[in-house]
């Protein structure tokens, strides 16, 4: 009764490391998540559009800041339970900015893969992705 030798195994189980580092390079997983966590960055910011625009059918103008992470709330008028924020980096991703009139606003956002816009000059950081008021300069 023969077996496999010690250099035959440690032959395939090289073989089956190499192969298998290869395939983790192309399929990319940490890709895919970083691309999903951008995807959700782009609906929070849709998200957010709502409620800025019904704030800006009550008052004529749209607010000069919004509690992202918190209750957006004014008076008796709920406008979101809990403003969406970033979960990776809550403190530096979103960033909202109105003209001092309230006549426009521009949501901007760091996306991990890269945005539509590239490389985009908001108030706080570099930021690649942009959403606005329609009227929005």
């Amino acid at each position: 009764m023969r077996g496999f030798t010690l250099i035959e195994l440690l032959v395939v189980i090289a073989l089956i490391g190499v192969l298998g580092s290869v395939l983790l390079v192309i399929i990319d997983p940490l890709g895919q998540i970083r691309k999903g966590r951008d995807t959700q960055r782009k609906t929070d910011l849709a998200q957010i559009q709502r409620p800025l625009e019904f704030y800006y059918s009550d008052k004529g103008r749209y607010p000069e800041l919004i509690p992202f992470g918190a209750e957006w709330k004014e008076a008796d008028v709920v406008y979101m339970a809990k403003v969406p924020q970033d979960t990776l980096f809550p403190a530096q991703r979103y960033v909202y900015q109105a003209a001092a009139d309230g006549s426009w606003y521009t949501l901007y956002v760091r996306l991990e893969l890269g945005g539509t816009n590239l490389e985009v000059n908001c108030p706080t950081s570099p930021c690649n992705y942009v959403v606005s008021s329609p009227n929005a300069p």
